[in-house]
């Protein structure tokens, strides 16, 4: 009798990107001087073939293992810690070495950086794990960092400025020791597209651009990054019935000694398809936050960050 043969199919094999994908050499070849690519085509090839091998270990292990929230430890204190698994953290890593972000702000390659910082990320973004996400925080972040430095006058107070500057620097380092990745917190119970109006998270005075805020964040993606930009309307002290427009605060998520700044994870989200990235449901309970805009000019001011995250969107 003859040996029934069980059915299989080949394994798929990733390949290096950069050279597995014609479509990408041929833009590449159409968009960028010669003499530039041949430069860059080293620094592409290393991206293409980490992404084919390193950064997929990574991936597969963040897929297979999703975060968990810890909210209280055994003597029912509330500690709020998400889990994130080996691969996460070395995605993280490896971001920063490989200057995922950092790249943009270098500016070796003139008017072509950006060109050249996506397609890397054109080649990373599959085999992220879902890093990608906070990464274009990140990267909206130094980039609306960047602009308020730039277009800044003596409105600014010198303190937040020197806090911006300092999460410049950590946001586009390439040392992972010293890397921070950024949230963008702007959705809110009532949902819509019109984040003006749907903002109810309110700022309460402390001193100078100190504010507290009080409030809930619905979809707060990343929610294990270092610092975050959100939304809130700053309560007028003579009027606290007075609706004012949202403002734009810098946040970081927690203080010198570890703790959450006055925010409570209420749950993670349950999502299908993006279950390695940890997206929480956050209160906010007198979290320390600092002014960055005019009074009341937060959706417009924030607008520099969303462009940057809708590039990373359609790159990938």
């Amino acid at each position: 009798m003859q040996e029934r043969k069980l059915y299989g199919q080949p394994v798929p094999e990733l390949k290096n990107q950069f050279i597995d994908d014609t479509g990408l050499l041929d833009y590449l070849a159409a968009m960028v001087p010669k003499e530039m690519l041949e430069k860059v085509v080293p620094d592409l090839y290393d991206i293409g073939e980490k992404a084919a091998k390193e950064y997929l270990d990574y991936a597969i292990d963040c897929e297979r293992n999703p975060p968990k929230l810890e909210q209280f430890d055994a003597w029912g204190n509330r500690i709020d810690i998400i889990h994130t698994t080996w691969g996460w953290k070395k995605e993280k890593e490896v971001a920063a070495r490989d200057g995922i972000v950092a790249f943009g702000y270098e500016g070796q390659y003139g008017k072509y950086t950006r060109l050249l910082q996506f397609t890397r990320l054109y080649m990373y973004g599959p085999s992220s794990g879902l890093f990608s996400c906070p990464l274009a925080m990140t990267d909206g972040a130094a980039f609306l960092i960047k602009n308020t430095l730039k277009k800044a006058d003596a409105s600014l107070d010198q303190k937040v400025k020197a806090k911006l500057e300092e999460a410049f620097q950590n946001l586009t380092s390439r040392d992972p020791s010293r890397f921070w990745t950024s949230g963008q917190w702007m959705t809110e119970r009532k949902g819509g597209s019109d984040v003006s109006r749907s903002t109810e998270t309110v700022a309460v005075h402390v001193s100078g651009p100190v504010y507290k805020l009080y409030g809930d964040k619905w979809f707060t993606s990343a929610t294990d990054s270092d610092m975050t930009f959100t939304l809130a309307r700053i309560i007028d002290p003579k009027d606290e019935k007075k609706v004012n427009p949202p403002s734009l605060f810098f946040v970081k998520l927690r203080e010198k000694d570890g703790k959450l700044n006055g925010i409570s994870i209420l749950k993670l989200k349950d999502k299908m398809g993006t279950r390695q990235l940890p997206t929480a449901e956050l209160q906010l309970n007198g979290t320390v936050a600092y002014l960055v805009s005019a009074p009341g000019k937060g959706v417009r001011s924030i607008t520099d960050m969303l462009t940057v995250t809708r590039i990373y969107n359609s790159t990938m």
